[in-house]
């Protein structure tokens, strides 16, 4: 239910801090265990007080104390914490690792990469599929799971023996003063003082537990009422009317400003512009003059304030948001890698194709990253975050488990352009699911190298039929020159719009000052 509602909610809402979900599964499961827990100690507080006050004359003393605290001062005596040894957990699990990272992509960081690609039902499927499969297995952390594990026979020997002291003691006891005990009270009294220290103790310092528990537990149930902010529609998209050769945009008045930013003015103001159907569009402007939230709004991430917006000549609001992002695909500066393996990273952009690793590679050479994936030791199947946990390992290189520590994959630290190429190859994936009909590409420029960028656009571009194409770049040159429209931008406005040669044919002009501005550093540096 947790991981459900917090994939349902849209990137306007997630940004509401009033409205995130701050309940992990986990954390629901521990406030209830130890809610009940707590319940449990008041209960037995009370009931082992009226007990020990009732048969407390027939007590044999200290030394029944003494023999009733044995076995818990033994065992602290001789514990032994794995925070204390050199370690090496990892998981082996193939369910379990894809459960957690399933359940990372709820995280805000990647919250607009699932948006924008339709991720939520896959990902709640998968989840649900992956648990079951998996069956009951013990997920605990390896520190929780160390000490059922360590318990050797002559330990189980012992600690049954210390157990049952209270019992030897009470007999022994009844057998010398066999006028002023019962055998039945005495041994209510041991099990009773045997548990009483620690009932108050965890009285005292749970109290506040109790209290966060109880509030952790009435946060849960209201996040699936969190309503979006963003409407969704009724109509499918493409409709009867759309045109083949791509979406059509149009904005009228449109005002827009982000909620959680501080800044006075908006990061669009009056924003009116056509975009036709099939067109390639590129946005130039310096930074901060609102090219990747126009980006944004074109992509549905979010609504404006005010103003229109159209697509295929009706409100966007008008449509099914999974349906509009099933005909987009976004590729962002802010995309992340997803916590998985290269074929799930690049399978996710057409899940109905996960299973076809022919058009994985495909993909992923299009995207420019098959080349740096195959050079890895396990290619397409390295993980990119795989789970490892050790402790003292690294001071210690002769320890055996050095060895065994070789064998475990390591974290996958691959470059910003490499992370590009993958999100690329992602982008190129999902065209294979022919329902596209919008492709955003916002600042590639900020990891890929001119070389990179240059191959990007350029099989962007073969890929263009039946496509509108919108690209973000402050590099002026390829594209520019092959766009079919340009829009400048500055400070949220739109301040020109045309061709290359329309644009630099005004002199004085906010695109030909920019324009020089890169062609004069390019002279420079010869």
């Amino acid at each position: 239910m947790i991981l459900k509602a917090d994939l349902a909610r849209d990137l306007p809402t997630s940004q509401d801090e009033t409205t995130v979900t701050q309940l992990r599964a986990w954390e629901a499961f521990h406030a209830l265990e130890g809610l009940s827990r707590r319940l449990g100690y008041i209960v037995s507080a009370i009931s082992q007080i009226a007990v020990v006050v009732q048969i407390g004359s027939n007590s044999g003393g200290p030394l029944f104390i003494a023999a009733c605290l044995a076995r818990p001062f033994v065992t602290q005596c001789l514990r032994n914490p794995i925070w204390d040894t050199a370690y090496l957990g990892y998981d082996n699990n193939a369910d379990n690792i894809k459960l957690h990272a399933l359940s990372a992509l709820s995280q805000e960081r990647y919250r607009q990469d699932v948006i924008s690609g339709n991720l939520s039902q896959w990902i709640t499927q998968e989840f649900i599929k992956t648990r079951e499969r998996m069956g009951y297995v013990r997920i605990d952390h390896p520190e929780n799971m160390y000490g059922d594990n360590t318990k050797d026979l002559l330990w189980v020997v012992v600690g049954e023996i210390l157990e049952n002291l209270p019992w030897m003691y009470s007999i022994f006891y009844s057998f010398l003063n066999p006028t002023r005990c019962s055998l039945s009270g005495i041994a209510v009294m041991q099990s009773s003082a045997a548990n009483l220290r620690n009932i108050f103790s965890n009285l005292m310092d749970e109290d506040c537990e109790t209290k966060k528990c109880i509030g952790k537990l009435q946060s849960l149930y209201p996040a699936k009422e969190i309503k979006n902010v963003m409407e969704d529609g009724e109509l499918d998209y493409p409709h009867e009317k759309s045109r083949p050769e791509g979406m059509s945009f149009e904005l009228s008045d449109v005002n827009f400003s982000y909620l959680t930013s501080q800044k006075k003015e908006s990061s669009l103001s009056s924003v009116s512009l056509k975009i036709p159907s099939g067109s390639v569009v590129v946005i130039v402007g310096s930074n901060g003059s609102g090219k990747s939230t126009l980006i944004r709004l074109l992509s549905r991430l979010y609504d404006p304030i005010s103003g229109s917006l159209l697509i295929d000549g009706r409100p966007s609001k008008t449509y099914r948001t999974t349906c509009l992002r099933e005909s987009s695909i976004l590729l962002s500066q802010d995309h992340n890698i997803f916590p998985m393996s290269f074929v799930e990273n690049i399978g996710l952009g057409c899940p109905s194709l996960m299973d076809n690793l022919d058009v994985i590679k495909d993909s992923a050479e299009k995207g420019g990253a098959k080349e740096f994936i195959e050079k890895l030791d396990k290619g397409f199947d390295t993980v990119i975050h795989p789970m490892v946990a050790a402790n003292k390992l690294e001071h210690q290189p002769d320890h055996p488990l050095q060895e065994e520590k070789k064998k475990i994959s390591k974290k996958s630290n691959i470059s910003g352009g490499e992370q590009w190429r993958v999100i690329a190859a992602r982008a190129f994936m999902r065209m294979n699911s022919n329902k596209i009909r919008f492709v955003a590409v916002d600042e590639p420029t900020s990891a890929l190298d001119s070389e990179g960028e240059l191959q990007l656009f350029t099989r962007l571009l073969e890929a263009r039929e039946g496509k509108t194409m919108v690209f973000v770049t402050h590099r002026f040159g390829y594209l520019t020159k092959h766009a079919d429209m340009i829009v400048c931008m500055k400070n949220g406005t739109i301040e020109e719009v045309g061709t290359h040669s329309e644009l630099f044919a005004n002199k004085y002009g906010e695109y030909t000052k920019l324009y020089n501005i890169q062609a004069n550093a390019f002279l420079a540096d010869s």
